[in-house]
């Protein structure tokens, strides 16, 4: 497990160093030629006296609600595409067992959240983690937000 931990924590490094040296994305996709350019012409919202009266049906033309909201979407058919608010419990009181406890049930090649804080290691298994996504952890005396 130990091994696992320094593989995951120096490919973290060589991949960070890999995305600081590399250049950026045609905004026209990776696929475009590299001495192309892609310009657009930023499209400006006619003034607020001019803006299309609400109930108007035109697809992609700018609205504006009653009280003087613009928008493009009608705000009535947005949903939510998620659990609601507090819906994913945080992990509040973390258990921790022992390596050779973990090792009968983490595999050698799952990939895990590590911090190493004043001496303190600790790890986090993302298939515990993709279920609560924070863990509000005490490390060291000092309080420690873990997130994925």
């Amino acid at each position: 497990m130990k091994r696992i931990v320094a593989i995951l924590l120096a490919a973290g490094v060589v991949g960070l160093s890999l995305a600081a040296c590399a250049k950026p994305v045609s905004p026209a996709g990776p696929l475009a030629a590299e001495d192309s350019v892609v310009e657009e012409e930023a499209a400006e919202a006619p003034p607020l006296d001019e803006a299309a009266t609400p109930g108007e049906t035109d697809e992609y033309e700018i609205k504006t609600t009653e009280d003087g909201v613009r928008y493009i979407v009608d705000p009535e058919k947005i949903v939510s595409g998620g659990p609601p608010k507090d819906g994913i419990p945080a992990i509040d009181n973390p258990k921790y067992i022992s390596l050779a406890e973990a090792d009968g049930w983490i595999a050698d090649n799952e990939l895990v959240l590590t911090i190493s804080y004043k001496g303190v290691v600790r790890v986090y298994p993302l298939q515990i983690m993709v279920w609560h996504e924070i863990v509000n952890d005490v490390i060291a005396g000092d309080p420690i937000l873990i997130t994925y």
